[in-house]
C-alpha cells in the first residue's frame, strides 16, 4: 500500500518519482492505487508548492486545504470540459447525421447536469 510510505505532515511529502520507484510501479499505476487508498478511506494528500508531493494528513486542517485545492481544480476542470463541449458544436460532424448525434450528446449532458448533486460540488 503506498499510505505504508508515507509520513503525515505536508512537510514531509514524498514525489511521485519517488513513490513509483520505492513501490517499483509506473506512475500511472501509483496514481491509480493513491485513488483506491482514498476512496477506501486513508487520508493521502497532494502538495504542488514547495515542497511537491504526496503525504498523510496531519490535521483536519490539512485534510480541509487538500479538499480545497481539489475543489479548485475541479472548478478549472469545469471550465476546460465547458470550452471542449462548446468546440463540439463548432466541429463539422462526419456522418449525415452528425446533427442527430450532437442534438443526443446534448440531451445526454443536460440529464448529467440536472442529476449531479450539488453536495458534490460544495464539499
Amino acid at each position: 500500500m503506498v499510505s505504508e510510505f508515507l509520513s503525515k505532515g505536508k512537510e514531509n511529502a514524498r514525489t511521485g518519482r519517488e513513490l513509483a520507484t520505492l513501490l517499483n510501479i509506473t506512475m500511472r499505476e501509483l496514481t491509480q492505487a493513491i485513488e483506491r487508498e482514498r476512496r477506501d478511506g486513508q487520508p493521502i494528500c497532494a502538495s504542488t508548492g514547495n515542497n511537491p508531493g504526496y503525504y498523510l494528513a496531519a490535521s483536519k486542517e490539512e485534510m480541509e486545504d487538500y479538499c480545497g485545492s481539489l475543489k479548485r481544480r475541479m472548478g478549472e476542470i469545469y471550465k476546460t470540459r465547458r470550452a471542449c463541449v462548446k468546440m463540439i458544436k463548432e466541429l463539422p460532424g462526419e456522418l449525415e447525421g452528425a446533427e442527430n448525434g450532437k442534438a443526443e450528446y446534448e440531451n445526454r449532458e443536460q440529464r448529467g447536469n440536472n442529476s449531479r448533486s450539488a453536495s458534490a460540488w460544495n464539499h
